[in-house]
């Protein structure tokens, strides 16, 4: 089940997560992205939605659908709610007036927005409200995301099922180098899900009052999670099958169980602030099998809390037919105060 708040203590929350991420700047922390991304693209025409301007569009989807590849589409937010469904079809920039204003409701409808084409730019929503109940409810969310190459960045998702999708269940090949940043993503069920994705990047979202803050399912590999702030969901971070996945300098804390990383290879999680949750302080736990090279598992420096000394003992288990063994990994330079992340 979702977490329910008041409008009054949604608005109170979005407004702190703001003037925080006012003060956040980008730390000379060393991480190295070796990824490129691409750039909002910048050529064509700008078609407007709403506002009061001769020949502008009632509707996103109309502006969408008359718009060529390298177009703008700009929505203003005096008519907003704007109450679609919208998929995107065509290589654009999709730009919000203001994400606090310029909502896109997609009343309970399937999916907000569906990005079916490579290279999509989406900035400056509100996006709420997709289908919440019923069956395939892994494929119903705020911005369903089936292809390559995307920028989402500067958007609040909330009141979704599934906030943001990178690809499906059954989605072939995986997806890769989507890029989710500068998000504030509060209760949904699923906040950011990642199915069979490779080379992705969440970097330096707020992610609250979700059911889960980040899923990493089937086969996903070399995901990049950096510089985010999650806290307050009944998991901070979980993934299941998951490969080479690096959870760098990200704050991770007051959720019900931090991480929690099953039946997966090769994760580093390195330098993170991950205390205060409400699974017992050792709370990183592996459910694996020997597919898995648990063994080249790397947790070093994270802060666990002011009141634990190094070393600090990681407890595992595995799973194996009906039998079940503790198993053991260890931070053994912990930090002793927490990072300014």
């Amino acid at each position: 089940m979702k977490y329910k708040f008041s409008l009054f203590n949604k608005i109170f929350i979005i407004g702190i997560i703001i003037l925080f991420v006012g003060m956040v700047v980008n730390p000379s922390s060393g991480i190295l992205l070796d990824r490129k991304f691409s750039d909002p693209i910048s050529k064509g025409r700008t078609l407007y939605v709403g506002g009061l301007g001769p020949g502008n569009y009632t509707s996103i989807q109309a502006a969408i659908n008359d718009a060529n590849d390298g177009d703008t589409v700009f929505v203003f937010d005096d008519s907003s709610p704007y109450v679609e469904n919208v998929r995107l079809n065509k290589v654009i920039n999709l730009v919000g007036e203001d994400k606090n204003s310029t909502v896109i409701d997609g009343d309970f409808g399937e999916s907000v927005i569906s990005i079916d084409v490579d290279g999509v730019y989406i900035k400056g929503f509100t996006i709420q409200n997709s289908v919440q109940d019923g069956y395939y409810l892994d494929y119903y969310c705020g911005i369903d995301i089936r292809s390559n190459n995307n920028i989402i960045r500067d958007n609040i998702i909330s009141d979704n099922f599934n906030g943001i999708s990178i690809g499906r269940i059954d989605s072939e090949p995986h997806l890769y180098n989507n890029k989710i940043e500068d998000n504030i993503i509060i209760e949904n069920n699923w906040g950011i899900t990642i199915f069979r994705g490779n080379n992705n990047l969440l970097l330096k979202n707020f992610i609250k009052f979700n059911g889960y803050g980040i899923r990493i399912y089937y086969h996903s590999k070399n995901n990049l999670i950096t510089l985010n702030n999650i806290s307050q969901n009944k998991y901070g971070i979980l993934t299941n099958a998951a490969d080479n996945i690096t959870i760098i300098k990200n704050s991770i804390f007051k959720n019900e169980i931090g991480v929690y990383i099953s039946y997966s290879s090769n994760f580093k999680v390195i330098e993170n602030n991950i205390f205060g949750n409400l699974q017992e302080l050792f709370f990183v736990l592996f459910s694996i099998n020997f597919r898995s090279d648990w063994i080249y598992h790397k947790f070093d420096a994270n802060y666990w809390g002011k009141d634990k000394e190094p070393p600090i003992i990681i407890e595992g288990k595995m799973h194996f037919l009906r039998f079940h063994f503790k198993i053991y990994k260890v931070d053994k330079n912990p930090a002793l105060e927490s990072y300014n992340i």
